[in-house]
């Protein structure tokens, strides 16, 4: 259960198991989860009805950035979910701090395009455009495989990173 009022910070384009969708982000005060509270995370608030990957009659979906700060055992003949806090339970929510949006080509090129550029945000400032390809970031060579590592990156407050990005 989600609690205290959501003031949306931003548009923020997600991708999944059901395509890309644009929808405002917010920040809650607290979010319970058995007898576990997490202070601040961030929220994509539905703004109509549930997407295709969302079960009738539920608020949303519980995504990797409140998983990850557990250890999860699944005991499916009781239909049950254990969680444990892992060393990333008292990590702070953030969300990207770069304005960047980045998706794989979905084609063997492996090539990591911008699809969105927020508005306002660091990479807008800099010149950074739709269409732009990603080749490194600080001197050396992402691959996709390295994209979770690098969104990672791009949360940490005043963190400064070099971007060589490759245009038509």
């Amino acid at each position: 259960a989600a609690t205290a009022h959501v003031k949306p910070l931003h548009q923020a384009r997600l991708g999944g198991v059901g395509g890309a969708s644009d929808s405002p982000m917010g920040r809650v005060e607290a979010f319970t989860i058995g007898p576990f509270v997490l202070s601040g995370p961030l929220a994509v608030l539905r703004t109509n009805s549930p997407g295709p990957t969302e079960a009738e009659g539920t608020l949303g979906n519980v995504g990797n950035e409140v998983l990850r700060r557990f250890k999860l055992t699944f005991d499916y003949g009781e239909r049950r979910l254990y969680l444990e806090p892992s060393p990333a339970f008292a990590d702070n929510f953030e969300a990207d701090m770069s304005g960047l949006v980045l998706s794989v080509r979905d084609d063997d090129s492996g090539a990591i395009d911008v699809i969105l550029v927020q508005d306002p945000s660091p990479a807008l400032e800099q010149g950074v455009r739709v269409g732009d390809q990603l080749v490194s970031v600080d001197g050396k060579v992402v691959s996709p495989a390295e994209l979770g590592d690098l969104r990672r990156q791009l949360r940490a407050p005043g963190k400064t990173v070099k971007l060589e990005l490759l245009r038509e």
